[in-house]
């Protein structure tokens, strides 16, 4: 589906289900929020930088974060992306949070 170059390893998003992956992104999610869970060119952009910033773990996932600034109004949003610790899973979400928020509260 998607990968990319993260700290020399490579990152993924598989196919998966409704509670991972790509089809969970595309659905919008877990609350089929579409408006927040993009699958664009520029949020893909935006779940490598991420996945290149600070992370939060949080048992066995890790959640990752960049700051994005969007539009004439320079509206802050963060885009979150958690990660699964185990290689068959990769990633499982990636969201825009509401202004720069912290990788502990995506």
């Amino acid at each position: 589906m998607w990968s990319a170059k993260v700290k020399g390893k490579t990152a993924i998003l598989r196919y998966g289900t409704k509670t991972w992956g790509y089809t969970h992104i595309k659905r919008g999610g877990t609350h089929g929020r579409k408006f927040n869970h993009e699958l664009t060119k520029a949020a893909k952009n935006q779940w490598k930088r991420a996945l290149n910033g600070s992370k939060y773990t949080k048992g066995n996932k890790r959640i990752y974060r960049s700051h994005y600034t969007v539009g004439k109004k320079k509206e802050k949003r963060t885009m979150c992306v958690v990660y699964s610790n185990n290689k068959k899973i990769g990633m499982i979400t990636a969201y825009w949070g509401r202004g720069h928020i912290s990788a502990k509260n995506c």
